[in-house]
């Protein structure tokens, strides 16, 4: 992870290189070290933080689109991680950075422009996940963390559980805003 950080634009293109290669062998081993990745590394260089250079900046938006056009990237992405309690929204993270990336403001169009629209239209073209499925309806309440998925290879089966999975995580993500808020004010 520290190597990702470099300030070498080729060192950092290569961890990049090294962590797409992970990506196509070992995806479901490392599925919080892609978190840790994507969060720690690629986005903050990307957004710009920490001093990161241009080529840095562009080094991660080129990471990124090359992630974007693996076909099963973002469904993954939004499966695993978003619809994860236990992990950030690194999915939505994502394309608030392509988003943000792909017009200029107060400049002149570059690369990295360029590079974040390609992005987007890779992130739409591999089959987008809509985040916002509506409210699911439970029928009998059973503990979110003892929930499964019955058949993870029929998208019938699937498809609702990672939409509930994704609905339980925004409503204890409010439920804790909520009792921080209320932690506060008692203070």
């Amino acid at each position: 992870m520290q190597f990702g950080l470099s300030t070498s634009p080729l060192i950092f293109s290569m961890v990049c290189s090294i962590v797409l290669s992970l990506y196509h062998h070992l995806r479901s081993q490392l599925k919080l070290q892609f978190e840790s990745f994507f969060s720690c590394v690629i986005l903050r260089l990307a957004q710009g933080c920490y001093g990161a250079s241009y080529q840095q900046q562009e080094v991660a938006m080129e990471a990124l689109v090359d992630f974007c056009r693996q076909k099963a990237f973002v469904v993954e992405m939004y499966a695993n991680l978003d619809c994860d309690i236990t992990c950030g929204n690194v999915f939505e993270d994502l394309a608030n950075i392509l988003s943000k990336s792909a017009f200029p403001v107060n400049c002149p169009l570059s690369a990295m422009h360029i590079l974040a629209l390609d992005g987007m239209a890779e992130r739409i073209s591999n089959g987008l996940v809509s985040s916002e499925q509506g409210s699911i309806s439970l029928e009998e309440y059973t503990p979110f963390w003892m929930v499964k998925c019955d058949n993870y290879s029929d998208p019938d089966h699937w498809v609702p559980f990672v939409c509930r999975r994704k609905d339980t995580k925004r409503r204890l993500m409010i439920g804790a805003d909520q009792f921080n808020r209320g932690s506060q004010q008692r203070a």
